[in-house]
């Protein structure tokens, strides 16, 4: 039972819905939901695909990417896709807090990558708080309920046994500077 509630949990707090959650809650003020969902429908749409072949081709064991070799692929892959949404919105001055959105995000993963040999940095639970901080337009109780919901998403990452807890605040940790460099970034713009 405990599995089977902590897999739910896991799942609800996957990247995929809190990456594109922080992003729209980041550009919804300033008009740029659709060129926001567009994007974000595409790498969505190249991660499955990626993602997909490996498992098919027999490359990866599970979609999860738990293994080093895995892992390392899915980060470089996943860094490229950020930095080239967030050089692509960047071209024109109108779309630069997306590119903003997409550079700050850009930093757990670049956390994941540098930190690889000794640890597997939950990048759930870096995109949980990333999106939680990004809440903090809309009130400090509401990105408090945030990041407090962060806190199960952490725990079932533990006992799924994807990362220890560790690997958990360490995620948390990149995903508090890729929220500090957005609200940084966008004081700047």
């Amino acid at each position: 039972m405990n599995n089977r509630f902590a897999r739910g949990i896991s799942i609800v707090g996957h990247p995929f819905v809190t990456l594109p959650l922080a992003v729209f809650i980041a550009v919804g003020p300033h008009g740029l939901l659709q060129p926001a969902t567009v994007a974000l429908a595409v790498l969505i749409v190249l991660t499955v695909v990626f993602i997909g072949w490996h498992v098919r081709r027999g490359d990866w064991h599970h979609v999860d990417a738990n293994r080093p070799h895995e892992r390392r692929r899915w980060n470089v892959f996943l860094a490229s896709l950020l930095l080239g949404a967030s050089g692509w919105f960047a071209i024109d001055p109108a779309t630069r807090v997306l590119a903003l959105g997409f550079a700050a995000g850009l930093l757990p993963v670049l956390a994941a990558i540098v930190l690889s040999r000794w640890l597997k940095l939950s990048q759930h639970v870096a995109y949980c708080v990333y999106a939680a901080l990004l809440l903090a337009a809309e009130g400090p109780v509401a990105m408090l309920i945030a990041l407090l919901l962060g806190l199960p998403l952490a725990w079932s990452r533990v006992v799924l046994g994807r990362h220890t807890p560790l690997e958990t605040a360490i995620g948390a940790a990149s995903g508090m500077l890729a929220g500090g460099v957005f609200w940084l970034g966008l004081g700047l713009l």
